[in-house]
C-alpha cells in the first residue's frame, strides 16, 4: 500500500516502515494550517501543483480527512469488531488539535472564537472522518 503523501514507504533508524519527506510534510503541514485559516481548497490545490505537488479537488478533500496526517490509523471492521482509530508508530504531519479544526471546518462547524469552544459534540469526535461501509 502506497503512503500518503508526505510520507514514504521506506525504513528509518529506528526502522519504521513509513517515514516523512521533510519539504512535502512541511507543504501538507501548511495546506491544513491555511484551509483551518479559512483559505479555499482551489487555492491550496494550486499552490501545492506550483510546488511540484500534484493534487486533485477529491484528493485534496480525503488528504485533510485523512488521520493518518495526526499519527493515526483506521483498522476497517472486520465480523463482529468496528472500525477503530489506532495510534500509529509513524510521525504525525499535523496535531491533533489541527487535525480536528480542518475536520470542523469541512463539516462546516461554527466556532466561537472568543469562548475558544466550537459547537461539535464531544460525545462525536470522529463525524464526518468515518463512514459506514455499508
Amino acid at each position: 500500500r502506497m503512503a500518503p503523501l508526505g510520507y514514504k514507504n521506506s525504513r528509518d533508524e529506528n526502522n519504521k516502515p513509513i517515514v516523512l519527506v521533510g519539504h512535502n510534510a512541511n507543504l501538507i503541514q501548511n495546506a491544513f494550517k491555511e484551509f483551518s485559516e479559512g483559505k479555499p481548497q482551489s487555492d491550496i490545490i494550486r499552490d501545492l501543483r506550483k510546488k511540484g505537488i500534484k493534487v486533485s479537488r477529491s484528493n485534496m478533500s480525503k488528504l485533510l480527512r485523512n488521520p493518518f496526517y495526526m499519527g493515526k490509523i483506521i483498522i476497517p471492521k472486520l465480523g463482529e469488531e468496528p472500525t477503530q482509530i489506532i495510534n500509529g508508530i509513524h510521525e504525525a504531519i499535523v496535531s491533533d488539535n489541527l487535525f480536528f479544526k480542518v475536520q470542523d471546518v469541512l463539516n462546516g462547524v461554527k466556532s466561537n472564537k472568543k469562548e475558544g469552544y466550537s459547537f461539535q459534540r464531544e460525545e462525536f469526535p470522529l463525524r464526518g472522518i468515518l463512514f459506514c461501509s455499508s
